[in-house]
């Protein structure tokens, strides 16, 4: 059995905060030893202090993780600022931690230290790799291909970090966490091995509107042109003369993505055709009417704006979850129960849902008792963008807007 342990605490005093959350994930596992781990941070707390005092109480355990928007429990549901340790113990699956750095420099050598450090070679896959990664500074969808070749196919499931802060989301001043180090413009790596039991599912709820728009100039994140026109003009003839920070809840829907083959991508029904789109949310924007997307869109690329309302995200959220449990059932027999559940939830999702972000993490509960599966052994973030294949055997991608509901479990 794949034991979890979660522990946090939201105490305002960092140092207090960090003491309870190790002691109520180390409680939670009833003596056992811990193999490997997850540690979410509040952008208000002290990133480094968090991970020093988790790599000193268990000298060389394998742990990643990173700041957040926000995270959530299943006991407790969603916070603004917390520190959370998530805590697995096996004696069979075997967990191994690595990192790499400079991704905004050279982010393939970022990818191959960080493989490395943790022992991953692409001749022996391991069955599973999270990852938290800087996912401002580089092109994301490029690190999960060089990822993807390096693990020799292993399907990569995480979120890329995050901050409650605008001033730290805009230049990317978001922290990476690897064993008792706290990062910069890095990628950590959490491989797992053994008889692994995982399935993930993805829900979105923002549906595309009106017609498909073509990228005329675009260069990395950012789309400068639509159509021949400045980016921002497609917006505008949706939005008005709005703030250009209420964009961020309109991400654009991408046509012909990569790795979007299956079953619409994300997005769900609601188009008017049956091609796949990946979401791209549009962290910002720039005077000459450039947009600032979370990940690379290449030009000539169809778009269309996509919106949503709180009833669709929260649904979405609710597939997922679904999905998840479905495919886990499918894979490993009817009666089968996974032992944890990580939710990687976007931070633009936060921001539509507001104050009635608990409703998302109450559907979220709901699909998993009426499943049977214990709730108390959920725990995620929102993140900046989530990273999950589309479909068992293909290539893990980025999203944005959407829920990724992932299941662990030990086999025989």
């Amino acid at each position: 059995m794949l034991v979890t342990g979660i522990g946090r605490s939201t105490d305002i005093d960092g140092d207090v905060a960090v003491a309870e959350a190790i002691g109520r994930a180390e409680q939670a596992l009833e003596g056992r030893a811990p193999s490997g781990g997850l540690l979410l941070v509040g952008s208000e707390y002290d990133r480094a202090g968090a991970a020093r005092a988790v790599a000193a109480r268990w000298p060389g355990l394998p742990f990643i993780g990173c700041t957040t928007c926000g995270d959530l429990t299943g006991a407790e549901g969603p916070a603004d600022d917390a520190v959370t340790l998530v805590l697995f113990a096996s004696e069979r699956v075997r967990f191994s931690a690595g990192w790499g750095e400079g991704l905004s420099r050279d982010p393939a050598r970022a990818v191959d230290e960080a493989l490395a450090r943790a022992g991953v070679r692409a001749e022996a896959p391991p069955a599973l790799v999270l990852t938290t990664p800087d996912g401002l500074r580089c092109d994301v969808l490029g690190l999960l291909d060089r990822l993807q070749r390096g693990t020799g196919g292993a399907p990569i499931v995480g979120g890329t970090s995050a901050t409650q802060r605008l001033d730290e989301r805009v230049i990317g001043a978001t922290t990476q966490i690897c064993g008792g180090r706290a990062l910069t413009d890095a990628v950590p790596v959490l491989a797992i091995e053994g008889p692994l039991r995982a399935a993930w599912g993805i829900g979105c709820g923002w549906i595309p509107m009106g017609p498909t728009h073509r990228v005329t100039a675009a260069d990395g994140h950012r789309v400068r042109t639509i159509d021949g026109r400045p980016a921002i003009e497609t917006f505008r003839a949706y939005l008005g003369q709005q703030d250009p920070g209420f964009f961020g809840e309109f991400p654009l829907a991408v046509y012909g993505s990569e790795g979007s083959g299956e079953g619409g991508g994300e997005g769900g029904a609601g188009r008017p055709d049956d091609e796949a789109y990946l979401m791209r949310a549009v962290f910002g924007t720039e005077p000459d009417g450039t947009l600032v997307l979370a990940a690379a869109v290449p030009e000539g690329a169809r778009v269309r704006v996509a919106t949503a309302d709180v009833p669709e995200v929260i649904g979405g959220a609710r597939g997922a979850m679904r999905e998840a449990i479905l495919r886990y059932r499918e894979a490993y027999g009817p009666e089968a129960r996974p032992d944890a559940a990580l939710l990687f939830t976007c931070a633009g999702r936060r921001w539509v849902l507001g104050s009635r972000v608990g409703e998302e993490h109450a559907a979220v509960v709901e699909v998993m008792r009426r499943f049977d599966v214990d709730p108390t052994r959920l725990a995620g973030f929102f993140a900046n963008g989530e990273i999950a294949p589309l479909r068992r055997g293909g290539p893990s991608t980025l999203h944005n807007t959407s829920c990724v509901a992932l299941l662990l479990g030990e086999g025989a």
